[in-house]
């Protein structure tokens, strides 16, 4: 799903933005009401103009940004405008000179909806490649228990394989039932 929220209080800039992305073929909603920062979560990315009535704008900006929730695009005529100085070194913030938002916003949408997936594809392969490594430590240590009680390494290897074979389950699954009996 890559939809993105759109929040400003300007109604020329909402038909312009509106005109922009729908052309583009960008799934994207337009909201002046307020949001709540958990709101936000159901979005690939966030892009407010600096018309956005909310308390404490950068307060809500700074804290999307930090919990690495969703990338934030700001839109205003200002580069120097309240919490712009601030967030622009940070990751996940773009900031658009709204003079130039016809053609920065859709290509600041396109690179900041890639990046997104990949870091999401990176943190998958990560947590996949975890898994990995901590099964691979439960047969690592069962092993070392087998060699201990006198078998040798291409043995402890076998007899795992064995048992997990007759078991019908993975060799890692059995390393971890054998690691439960010898404890």
């Amino acid at each position: 799903m890559n939809k993105v929220l759109v929040l400003l209080d300007d109604g020329l800039l909402s038909l312009r933005i509106n005109r922009l992305l729908g052309g583009k073929g960008i799934d994207f909603e337009i909201r002046k009401s307020p949001i709540r920062s958990e709101e936000v979560k159901v979005y690939s990315l966030l892009v407010v103009h600096s018309s956005y009535k909310i308390t404490d704008l950068a307060g809500f900006l700074e804290n999307i940004i930090v919990s690495k929730v969703v990338p934030v695009i700001f839109i205003s005529m200002n580069p120097h405008a309240g919490c712009v100085p601030r967030l622009n070194q940070k990751p996940g913030f773009v900031f658009v000179d709204e003079s130039k938002l016809d053609v920065e916003l859709p290509l600041a949408i396109q690179i900041q909806i890639k990046q997104r997936l990949e870091t999401e594809r990176l943190l998958s392969e990560n947590r996949k490649l975890k898994l990995k490594a901590d099964k691979e430590k439960i047969l690592f240590s069962c092993k070392q228990k087998l060699i201990e009680q006198g078998m040798t390494e291409p043995e402890a290897h076998k007899y795992v394989l064995k048992r997990a074979m007759d078991a019908k389950v993975t060799k890692y699954d059995i390393a971890a039932k054998i690691l439960q009996e010898i404890q």
